[in-house]
């Protein structure tokens, strides 16, 4: 563990809420058009951004269960194994074409679902190496890491895209 890790079930928790209703203030303003039409320069648009935040908080329970992670993302073993860049280029591929309310239903449900189940676990197991539950992986690191990476880091990391995004649109 390193002095940034959370240091209970309940600090992980509260950030994980606190992240939630800083991307719901953010994203629910937002109309269809702000959510679909602009983009950035790789393509995507906040309704991608928001799809991405939905398949890789997939990924929290499938660590916690000892299930595959690439295939909770939906990619293939070899493209997990290539790094975040090809799994993200991937997803975006997959998932584009997806309509704005199966997006956002997708990710209320996902973020309730996984908030759930973090909400059931007993607290020694947030601290527990990710191997403990990936036996095959070489990381010793805590899975708090992963999961606050995968649920409020991450959600507040998209935020100053999608805001770009939005900013960017002249319209």
């Amino acid at each position: 563990m390193n002095d940034s890790d959370p240091k209970s079930k309940a600090d992980v928790l509260g950030a994980i809420d606190s992240a939630w209703t800083t991307l719901v203030s953010f994203f629910e303003p937002l109309t269809g058009a702000q959510m679909t039409v602009p983009t950035d320069a790789a393509g995507w648009n906040v309704k991608d951004h928001l799809v991405h935040l939905a398949v890789w908080l997939q990924a929290v329970p499938a660590l916690v269960e000892g299930r595959s992670l690439a295939a909770a993302l939906g990619v293939s073993e070899e493209t997990y194994r290539e790094g975040f860049d090809a799994v993200n280029a991937e997803l975006h591929r997959q998932t584009q074409h997806i309509a704005l309310d199966d997006v956002l239903r997708r990710l209320r449900d996902t973020h309730a679902s996984t908030r759930d189940l973090l909400e059931k676990m007993d607290e020694q197991d947030f601290f527990r190496p990710f191997n403990h539950f990936q036996p095959a992986s070489t990381r010793t690191y805590p899975i708090v890491r992963w999961i606050i990476g995968d649920t409020a880091e991450h959600y507040l990391e998209h935020i100053p895209w999608m805001r770009a995004i939005i900013e960017s649109d002249p319209g």
